[in-house]
């Protein structure tokens, strides 16, 4: 961890960005905000998910993002959603596969309304929200 994040080498829980598997060669990172005990530290969280990134260098990647607990406090952090997606779009955005978000709260149902009308349409296009039911990290591994 020290290689991609050294207050998450200190502090765990600090961002929630990780690499949770790989599978016939696309990496798939996990986001839970809400448990992320410096959900607001944007320049920190960029950085940690610019290494991880860095890290899987050309391969194809999944975003996980698990918005159970997502809550208006979170949704605030706008500063931080869209200096992720800044960065995902000038760096990262071609071996994006897909984002997709789980256990949807209506914050982030609003959250992502809006933001994803100042994004390209490729970026667009990969987002998906699985609504139909509660999902488990587990099933993603």
């Amino acid at each position: 961890m020290e290689k991609i994040c050294a207050i998450c080498a200190k502090e765990p829980s600090a961002h929630s960005f990780k690499k949770i598997s790989e599978k016939n060669g696309v990496c798939t990172f996990y986001t839970k905000p809400s448990a992320a005990s410096r959900y607001d530290d944007t320049v920190g969280t960029i950085s940690h998910i610019d290494k991880a990134l860095q890290m899987i260098g050309n391969k194809k990647w999944i975003w996980l993002f698990d918005s159970d607990g997502f809550e208006a406090h979170h949704a605030l952090g706008l500063q931080t959603g869209r200096g992720i997606l800044q960065l995902i779009e000038q760096k990262y955005g071609t071996h994006l596969q897909q984002i997709l978000f789980i256990n949807n709260s209506w914050h982030i149902k609003a959250v992502i309304k809006a933001g994803s009308m100042t994004l390209d349409e490729v970026l667009q296009s990969k987002i998906k929200m699985l609504d139909d039911r509660v999902y488990s990290v587990l099933e993603f591994i």
